[in-house]
């Protein structure tokens, strides 16, 4: 008898810990909005003004205590998991703040951009969003913005 409950109980403690997120995608964080860089829009940013790229987004309200925001940098728009398959150009965690800025030559500096052979004007369409997580969850903003992005240098 006893067997028997202590493998009755198993068997349901083995159940009720199966993650059923099978196919891999995170739950949608509705308050995790995108502001900045703003979608659709166009970024020049110029070796000689050290300029910086400003990525901005609205606090996930619903998880408590500490929590870390990963900002997805992709070439394709189907950014759906944390997993590293998203964020070919970049993948960057940020504690506890709301926003994150990059410089121009760190940008520059990303094999992405090395990649794109021209001395004074480099230029692409990026995708990006925002994941956030903490102990228990990841969650991921129902936004995915496009904007393009042009490395101008002075030569």
């Amino acid at each position: 008898m006893n067997k028997s409950f202590f493998l009755a109980l198993l068997i349901l403690l083995f159940a009720t810990a199966c993650d059923d997120d099978s196919n891999g995608s995170n739950d949608i964080a509705e308050s995790l909005t995108l502001s900045s860089p703003s979608d659709s829009s166009s970024v020049l940013l110029d070796s000689l003004e050290n300029d910086s790229l400003k990525f901005e987004w609205n606090k996930e309200s619903e998880l408590l205590g500490n929590v870390i925001y990963t900002v997805i940098l992709d070439k394709s728009s189907n950014i759906t998991t944390q997993d590293e398959d998203d964020g070919s150009v970049l993948r960057y965690d940020v504690y506890n703040r709301t926003h994150l800025s990059l410089s121009y030559n760190f940008l520059d500096s990303l094999p992405h951009f090395q990649t794109i052979h021209n001395d004074t004007l480099k230029a692409d369409s990026l995708h990006f969003t925002v994941f956030v997580r903490n102990s228990s969850v990841t969650l991921r903003s129902p936004d995915v913005f496009i904007f393009e992005l042009k490395l101008k240098s002075e030569k």
